[in-house]
């Protein structure tokens, strides 16, 4: 099954059957949420 891309939900599979590819997948978009946060704080 294709899996539809979204923002901010991440698919459970993912997340819970391969904890590298979660991590390889999560890094650039907690970077990107990290650095939208810093920008909008200040």
């Amino acid at each position: 099954m294709p899996q539809k891309k979204h923002p901010v939900t991440i698919s459970a599979d993912l997340f819970n059957n391969n904890p590298r590819n979660k991590n390889q997948r999560l890094k650039p978009y907690l970077e990107n949420s990290v650095s939208q946060i810093k920008k909008s704080n200040t």
